[in-house]
C-alpha cells in the first residue's frame, strides 16, 4: 500500500484512522458487512434537499471525516478498518478528488454527484469489478449523468427536465440503494431512455438552426456574387436610368434566385448574366447599319426572356411593365438617332460622400429622375468585420479550434459569470461558428480565429467530453503507477 503521505490530496490530510488511540485500547478489526452498515448510517445523514434550497454537498474529506468519526476509539477498542476496504476507501476519495476538481463538470453537477460519494463507496466495496469494468452499470450511469449534465447552466435550473431527472436519479440512490447493486441497472436503463428522447429533440433544434445559418450564408454568398456581376458590369458606364433599375432592382431577383438554387455554373445563371449583357448592350449604339440591324433582331428575343425571367421570380407584373416600356422608348428614340439622358454608374467604394445629383442605387424608386446625375451602387461584399490580430497557423490554439466538431461544447468566460454553448454548425464559405445553448438557440457567432485568440487569452476553452468517471479512474491509477515506479527504486 501507498502511504497516504505520498498519495496525497484528501487521503493525506484526512485519514481514516482514529486520531487519537488510547495506550490500552485494543485494534479490533471492522468486517466489511459492519463497514458497510456504518456506510448506509453516514449515507442516511447525506444531503436530500434540491440545489435550489440547499446547495450544500459533503467534500471528499467531510465523507471520510463521518467515516473516522463513526469507528469506536475509546480506552477499551479502537476499531480499524481492515487494509483491503482502507485502500478501497482511498481510492474512491481519490477518484471524488479528481471529479469533484475537474473544470468539464459544471458546478451544480458536482454538487450532485459530490453526494453520491458513499453509494459509490459501498458499490466499491460490494463489487471489486467498479474499478476494473467499463461496462461496471454504476459507472455507466456516473458517466451518462456526467454527460448529459456538460452543457448544464445554472440559469436553466428552476424549469429543466434534465436537470430535474438527474436530481431524481441522485436522490433515489440516496433513499433506496443499501447493498442492490442492482438498483443501478435500473436506474441506467431508466435514464438512458430518458436521455435519448432529450438528445433527439434536442438534435431536431440543433439541425433545424444549423440548416437556418448555412441558408442564411447561401444566400448572403449568393447576395455577395450578384452584386458582384452587376458591379463588373455598370460601374463607370454612362447609362439611362431605366437600365439601372431594371437590373439593380428587377432583374437582380432573376440572378439571386438561380445562383442560390442552381449555382454559378449552371446553364440558368449564365442565361441571365447573358440578358445583363445584352441589355447594356442594346443601349450603347454603335457606328453604321450592323448595329441597327443585330438590335432589331435581337430587342424582341430580349423583351421576352426579361418578361419572363422576371414573371419566373414574381417580380410586381405593374412595375414590369412599365421597366419594359421605357426600355422600349430608349430603344426606339435610339434607333431613332436620338440620345437617350444617361447617368453615371460609380461603386460605393469610390464615390464621393456626396455630391449634386447623387442617389444611392437602393433610393432610386424615390428619386426624380429629371435630378440624378449618378447612382451608387452597393458595394459588392459584405462589410468586414474589424481586423483581428492573426495568430501563427501552427498555433495550438489555432490548431484545436481547426479540429473542432460540430456538437462540441466551449465555456466562454468572462469576469462576471462562465456560459456553456454548443458549437451547432461551422460555415467555412464564411468563416463563421456558430454556439447555440442546450436548447438549440442560437447565442452568438464568431470567426475561428477569434475563438482561436479568445482560447489564448483565457476567455474560452473546449470542454472534455469523454466519459467522466472512466477518465477519473485513468487519471487515479496512473498517477498510483507514477507512485509505485518513483518509490520501488528507493525500495531497492
Amino acid at each position: 500500500m501507498l502511504p497516504a503521505q505520498v498519495i496525497g490530496g484528501s487521503v493525506a490530510s484526512v485519514p481514516i484512522a482514529p486520531q487519537h488511540i488510547a495506550p490500552t485500547a485494543v485494534v479490533q478489526t471492522v468486517a466489511t458487512p459492519e463497514l458497510l452498515a456504518l456506510l448506509s448510517g453516514i449515507q442516511q445523514m447525506q444531503p436530500r434537499t434540491p440545489l435550489a434550497e440547499d446547495a450544500s454537498t459533503p467534500t471528499v474529506g467531510e465523507v471520510r471525516g463521518a467515516i473516522r468519526d463513526n469507528l469506536r476509539s475509546d480506552e477499551e477498542t479502537v476499531e480499524a478498518i481492515k487494509q483491503a476496504d482502507e485502500d478501497i476507501i482511498n481510492l474512491v476519495s481519490m477518484l471524488f478528488d479528481f471529479i469533484l476538481d475537474d473544470d468539464d463538470l459544471p458546478t451544480a453537477m458536482k454538487a450532485l454527484i459530490g453526494r453520491l460519494q458513499i453509494p459509490l463507496l459501498k458499490v466499491a466495496i460490494l463489487d471489486k469489478t467498479f474499478f476494473n469494468a467499463e461496462s461496471h452499470s454504476a459507472r455507466r450511469l456516473l458517466n451518462a449523468l456526467a454527460k448529459a449534465g456538460i452543457g448544464w447552466s445554472s440559469q436553466e435550473q428552476g424549469s429543466d427536465a434534465l436537470y430535474a431527472k438527474i436530481e431524481e436519479v441522485v436522490f433515489r440512490i440516496l433513499n433506496e440503494f443499501i447493498d442492490d447493486i442492482g438498483l443501478f441497472d435500473e436506474l441506467l436503463d431508466e435514464f438512458t431512455s430518458f436521455h435519448e428522447h432529450q438528445q433527439r429533440r434536442e438534435e431536431a433544434v440543433d439541425n433545424r438552426t444549423r440548416e437556418a445559418e448555412e441558408g442564411r450564408a447561401r444566400a448572403e454568398l449568393a447576395r455577395a456574387m450578384v452584386q458582384q456581376t452587376l458591379n463588373r458590369r455598370l460601374t463607370g458606364r454612362q447609362l439611362p436610368i431605366v437600365v439601372v433599375r431594371l437590373l439593380q432592382d428587377a432583374w437582380r431577383n432573376v440572378l439571386y434566385i438561380n445562383c442560390l438554387k442552381e449555382g454559378t455554373e449552371s446553364e440558368a445563371w449564365r442565361q441571365a448574366v447573358k440578358v445583363v449583357d445584352a441589355v447594356i448592350w442594346s443601349v450603347l449604339p454603335q457606328a453604321g447599319d450592323e448595329w441597327q440591324k443585330r438590335h432589331r433582331d435581337v430587342a424582341p428575343k430580349l423583351m421576352n426572356s426579361l418578361k419572363k425571367g422576371l414573371a419566373a421570380v414574381n417580380y410586381d407584373p405593374l412595375n414590369t411593365e412599365t421597366l419594359l416600356r421605357e426600355l422600349a422608348q430608349v430603344h426606339l428614340g435610339l434607333l431613332q438617332g436620338q440620345s437617350a439622358r444617361t447617368v453615371t454608374i460609380v461603386d460605393a467604394s469610390t464615390a464621393p460622400v456626396s455630391a449634386p445629383g447623387q442617389v444611392q442605387a437602393e433610393n432610386m424608386q424615390r428619386a426624380d429622375d429629371a435630378k440624378v446625375e449618378s447612382v451608387v451602387l452597393p458595394q459588392a461584399e459584405p462589410v468586414p468585420p474589424p481586423p483581428e490580430d492573426l495568430l501563427p497557423g501552427d498555433n495550438e490554439h489555432v490548431l484545436t479550434v481547426s479540429r473542432l466538431n460540430v456538437g462540441s461544447w466551449v465555456e466562454f468566460c468572462d469576469a462576471e459569470q462562465r456560459d456553456r454553448n454548443k458549437l451547432v454548425a461551422r460555415i467555412r464559405s464564411v468563416d463563421k461558428l456558430i454556439f447555440a445553448n442546450r436548447r438549440g438557440i442560437k447565442v452568438g457567432e464568431m470567426t475561428a480565429m477569434k475563438l482561436a485568440q479568445d482560447m489564448s487569452l483565457g476567455r474560452a476553452r473546449v470542454v472534455e467530453e469523454s466519459e467522466f468517471i472512466d477518465r477519473a479512474l485513468e487519471s487515479v491509477i496512473g498517477n498510483l503507477r507514477d507512485l509505485s515506479g518513483k518509490q520501488a527504486p528507493a525500495r531497492q
